[in-house]
């Protein structure tokens, strides 16, 4: 089944009636006995109490956070493919009947006029999402801004001078030979780039973000964002949601808490250190799947 929220405003009694995505929901949900829970009497609040109790993994939502929240319900296709993997190439290029063709947004990124900054583009994970797959525009993937460095086993200047001999190799990029050239232009392109995402690894963010590496990258993206590198699109990956009949939602360590409070953990932490920095109105978070069931299926 899929996942259901209660938006619980911040300050509400248990007099008031809660803003659901129940209702949003198809009848045959109801059908398996689901149902929304309506305002209490005044009399059955404490019953009423335990009823409207969220999962320690939700967080109130504010004013703010509602005016800026929207959830866009049966989008789809004839046909939902229930395979991981085919299914996932359909969502990612937005196109059923070619799912192996260049992403949804790698076509907008082929619609950049040239040149296109190499970090227009940036994805958290060290394969290129086929989200992002372009014909003609390359996209940066830095998991880890530690590790997007020069490496070399020299130090101080030898270092330095050891990467502008690099940087002089890869500016040939000949014509005859497209290999080469494209091998030397995605390196001119790394090298123009070390020094803006450097920049990332002295950000100190305005709040904690969980320490795991869902938590980390949307921290890595707040301090990209935050120290200007030019990045348009970021790309984050989470995982392990392939669970059936596992996920145990009733117990506090199981599956489907644990994955939920990955995914709330980061995104809050997210969200409210953009809101502090002031950029939050800049920003769009989407989040998708590749398929969801209804609950009958």
């Amino acid at each position: 089944a899929g996942v259901v929220v209660d938006f619980v405003p911040k300050g509400a009694t248990h007099s008031e009636r809660v803003v659901s995505l129940h209702s949003l929901l198809d009848s045959d949900f109801y059908r398996e006995g689901a149902r929304v829970t309506p305002a209490p009497r005044r009399r059955s609040a404490r019953r009423a109490r335990r009823k409207l109790s969220p999962a320690p993994w939700l967080v109130p939502v504010t004013q703010d956070v509602a005016r800026r929240l929207a959830v866009i319900q049966r989008t789809g296709y004839p046909n939902s493919s229930r395979s991981h993997f085919q299914g996932t190439d359909i969502w990612s290029t937005a196109d059923p009947s070619a799912p192996q063709g260049v992403g949804w947004l790698g076509r907008y990124l082929d619609r950049l006029p040239a040149p296109v900054d190499p970090l227009t583009a940036w994805a958290t994970v060290r394969e290129t999402p086929r989200t992002l797959l372009a014909r003609t525009v390359g996209v940066a993937s830095i998991p880890s801004v530690a590790e997007y460095a020069f490496a070399s086993p020299n130090t101080g200047a030898d270092a330095q001078a050891a990467r502008q001999s690099a940087t002089r190799i890869a500016s040939h990029v000949p014509v005859d030979q497209p290999h080469l050239a494209f091998v030397n232009s995605t390196a001119q392109a790394a090298f123009a780039t070390l020094d803006r995402v450097a920049q990332v690894a002295t950000y100190a963010p305005t709040v904690a973000y969980p320490n795991n590496g869902f938590g980390q990258a949307l921290q890595m993206i707040a301090g990209a964002i935050t120290r200007g590198v030019g990045t348009s699109i970021y790309w984050v990956q989470t995982g392990g949601y392939d669970t059936h009949a596992g996920q145990n939602t009733n117990v506090a360590n199981g599956s489907y808490n644990t994955l939920m409070t990955t995914l709330n953990g980061g995104l809050v932490a997210f969200y409210r250190d953009l809101l502090n920095q002031g950029l939050l109105s800049d920003t769009l978070v989407l989040q998708f799947s590749e398929f969801g069931r209804r609950i009958s299926e």
